[in-house]
């Protein structure tokens, strides 16, 4: 088994008609020495992150995919009584709107990563993202497509996107590349030819990738 397909998880929430929202995460070690599940923050919801004063609609949970029949429960609230406090590390945008990425680090969540690490290895997001050698180097992005259609999750085995770095836009930051990909790679691992980690797939448009650096990354619950 490839190491990318070793890094990606499915993770998926239920979307209370029965099915899911698909998506994919893995598990990174920040530069201190703790490690985590990432994943996209528009996962739980299927939507673009909202403000952060506003936790309507998000599940009280998600599930990553230790096997083809067993998932592990991640819990993303903290708190009783109709008070939901975020038990997952965020980062806020401008306007307080939820920047379009999570972490599940800390101690509350040393039992779910400690699982997850029987299964699946651990990328190191502690080096930081320069210029990744100038437009024209290979990316690849792990994911677990949605097939949509009913089909039973947790979908089996990934795949894989290939792409090119172009660029990175500062006002992110944001790693940008030629890479079109597919419904359920959110939260997916970028690769680079080294098979060191680049950063985290959040989406595309046209064909243009976006992906969060992994140095960003190594912000959350820092």
């Amino acid at each position: 088994m490839e190491y990318g397909s070793r890094l990606a998880i499915p993770v998926a929430a239920a979307n209370g008609r029965g099915d899911f929202h698909i998506g994919t995460g893995f598990l990174g070690r920040r530069v201190d020495g703790q490690a985590g599940l990432y994943t996209s923050a528009h996962v739980p919801t299927n939507a673009q992150p909202r403000h952060t004063a506003n936790w309507r609609g998000w599940p009280e949970t998600i599930l990553a995919c230790l096997s083809p029949t067993e998932s592990i429960e991640v819990p993303l609230f903290l708190g009783t009584g109709g008070r939901r406090e975020p038990a997952f590390a965020f980062i806020e945008g401008e306007g307080r709107r939820l920047a379009d990425m999570m972490g599940f680090v800390g101690p509350q969540f040393a039992s779910v990563t400690v699982k997850l690490m029987e299964r699946y290895e651990v990328a190191d997001l502690g080096d930081v993202v320069g210029s990744n050698g100038g437009g024209g180097l290979e990316l690849v992005c792990h994911g677990y497509p949605d097939l949509g259609g009913g089909a039973k999750w947790p979908y089996a085995p990934p795949s894989v996107v290939n792409g090119q770095f172009t660029g990175i836009n500062q006002s992110g930051p944001m790693i940008e590349a030629d890479m079109a990909t597919e419904k359920g790679f959110s939260g997916g691992p970028v690769l680079m030819e080294d098979g060191s980690l680049a950063g985290m797939l959040i989406g595309d448009t046209d064909g243009k990738a976006r992906i969060v650096p992994r140095q960003v990354l190594a912000l959350l619950g820092g």
